[in-house]
Formats: structure tokens, sequence, C-alpha cells
């Protein structure tokens, strides 16, 4: 992780939340054993037909938006408060080999709780801070269906809300 900082301004907040998500003492895999290593985590949705693809269940941690259109802002208005959302996608599916069948709902519940529970622990959340990264909010969204190049899979969005004070003007730097 890194501090987020103008420089930086994009594309540190999405590595720091991949970097947390991805811990596997965080958020872990269930269809991997510990002696296993598969890419799971993704910046977009994978092409799932390709013969590289991991298999689900995986994850979608999307770059991060941002707005700086709060009002509040210093008096000489080099820094002001700004806000960074990034969604969490999960996303996973019935289908699978041996044990794995039939998982889907199953799968999504363990991993949504366990980003649930890293989002909201107050280790990670001071960590996250300290790096320029503090929470306003966490509202995972409901499970939804939806088909996904022919496959039926079930989604879950946790869309996050970060804000912190920056420094906004160039030649501040």
């Amino acid at each position: 992780m890194a501090q987020v900082t103008y420089a930086n301004i994009f594309s540190e907040p999405r590595n720091n939340v991949v970097s947390l998500i991805s811990d596997s003492s965080n958020v872990s895999d269930p269809v991997s054993g510990s002696a296993e290593n598969r890419k799971w985590i993704y910046s977009r949705v994978p092409d799932i037909k390709a013969a590289d693809f991991a298999g689900y269940p995986f994850i979608v941690i999307n770059s991060s938006d941002l707005d700086t259109s709060i009002v509040d802002q210093s008096a000489n208005a080099r820094s002001k408060m700004v806000s960074f959302d990034i969604d969490i996608e999960i996303y996973t599916s019935d289908r699978g080999y041996g044990y794995e069948d039939g998982r889907g709902l199953a799968n999504m519940e363990a991993i949504s709780d366990d980003v649930f529970e890293t989002l909201m622990n107050v280790t990670n959340r001071n960590t996250l801070r300290g790096y320029g990264l503090a929470f306003a909010n966490v509202e995972p969204t409901a499970i939804s269906e939806q088909a996904l190049k022919n496959e039926m899979t079930y989604k879950r969005i946790f869309p996050l809300t970060f804000q912190n004070r920056l420094k906004v003007s160039a030649w501040l730097k």
C-alpha cells in the first residue's frame, strides 16, 4: 500500500483496495486450497471462455471514480475534500466440477462475508485511513442473477466511498 497523493490520485486508491482484498488472510478463495494459487481478482470482467481463465468465483475491483466537486476546500483553494468511489464486484456460478457444482450461492455468501468483514475491520479501516482513504460508507447490493457469456451467474457489488483532503493544485507538488 502507498499514500494517496496528487501524483497518484487515480491509481493508488484502487491499488490499496486490491492489496487489502487480495490478502488471503482477509478474503480467501473458496475453490482453491492453501497450496494452490489462481488468479481470481481482476480489473475488469475476464474473458470467461478463454483457455487461461481460472474459473469462478472471481472478484472485479474497478478503477476509482474521482469527485472533487465537494465544496469543502481550503481558503487558498490548494486543497479540497476528494471523494473516491470504487466498486468491488463478486461473481460466482453454480456450474463447477465435482464438489463445486451447485455452490454458486454458497460461494457468493462466503466471499461476501469475507469482503464485508475485511472492509469493516477497524485495523483495516485505520490502515486505509493512514494511506489517505477514509471510509464514508459500505453498502453491498443484493445478490442478482445474470447471464454472463451464456452462463447463469450470481453477482453482488460492494460500492465503496472514501474521502480525504488532498492537495489539488499542480504547482504544490
